[in-house]
């Protein structure tokens, strides 16, 4: 599959045969080559980021310019 997505075959064996969990895998530059952001949009996945930067805007709290102490 690694294969399939781009990843080089020295880079796709190292990767195969690695005894690291998956977690830590997820994070190698080989994943990066394979799975990369258009190709998860490709798969029709929701994107975190965007969702998550829609709802951030409104968790914030309300400011008045300068400061504004409450006593």
């Amino acid at each position: 599959m690694l294969l399939k997505l781009g990843v080089r075959p020295e880079e796709a064996i190292s990767h195969g045969c690695s005894g690291r969990g998956v977690w830590v895998m997820s994070s190698s530059a080989a994943m990066h080559v394979a799975i990369s952001i258009d190709y998860l949009n490709q798969q029709g996945l929701a994107s975190l980021e965007k969702i998550w930067s829609k709802f951030a805007s409104k968790k914030r709290t309300a400011g008045c310019g300068s400061a504004c102490p409450v006593v």
